[in-house]
């Protein structure tokens, strides 16, 4: 069984329109699915007593 996706990173607070277009061209081209995932730096924080 083979599996055809194409998976792109996506900004977080920024548009991703571009990104997304190329994305759902190329998985239609080459008859694959699309996976998007937005991610950002993980952000430290500290428990206060």
């Amino acid at each position: 069984m083979t599996y055809s996706i194409l998976m792109t990173h996506m900004e977080v607070g920024t548009t991703n329109d571009a990104v997304l277009r190329v994305t759902a061209g190329l998985a239609k081209r080459f008859s694959a699915g699309a996976l998007a995932t937005p991610a950002s730096q993980p952000m430290l924080t500290t428990a206060h007593k």
